[in-house]
């Protein structure tokens, strides 16, 4: 899959990999859930320390959820020139697909506020082409399967190993 980035005042925010979970234990009203792994680079000259962040997920439905706090995932990195921060969560969802957005807010040591913000295109299309790859393209085949066996009137059984 191809990275997503964002670059604002040298520093960079990387979608590094983008996987539905498939047989994640999730609560009857959420059953879809997306694991995501991001990196957080200083490429720029100067320490920004990252204050916090805020996910905006619109479900096919139109429900919108927005996700947010400070920090990332509990922690607030401070990054020197150089440096990456690399992180991993997840968002649990009711429809079959969603559009993401996100933002993150940092400040630099002289107090200048930085706030990089993940535009919607590349990361939809990631999510839809994961959840596709993950949950869709199963379905149908276990969807033309079935339908197959039982137009030949046998009983049968599909079996997957869904492990990547």
């Amino acid at each position: 899959m191809q990275r997503v980035s964002s670059k604002s005042h040298g520093i960079k925010v990387v979608l590094d990999r983008l996987e539905y979970n498939f047989g994640v234990l999730t609560p009857p009203d959420r059953p879809h859930c997306f694991a995501y792994h991001i990196s957080i680079w200083n490429e720029g000259g100067e320490t920004v320390s990252i204050r916090g962040r805020k996910w905006v997920v619109k479900e096919i439905t139109g429900e919108i959820t927005a996700v947010e706090g400070d920090g990332v995932v509990g922690e607030f990195p401070t990054l020197m020139p150089g440096q990456q921060f690399s992180y991993n969560s997840h968002h649990m969802i009711r429809a079959s697909r969603a559009f993401v957005q996100g933002s993150y807010l940092g400040v630099t040591e002289k107090g200048i506020p930085v706030i990089l913000c993940g535009g919607p295109g590349p990361v939809d299309r990631q999510l839809a082409d994961a959840y596709d790859l993950n949950f869709f393209a199963p379905y149908r085949f276990a969807r033309a399967a079935a339908h197959c066996l039982c137009r030949q009137g046998r009983g049968a059984q599909l079996l997957f190993n869904i492990g990547k």
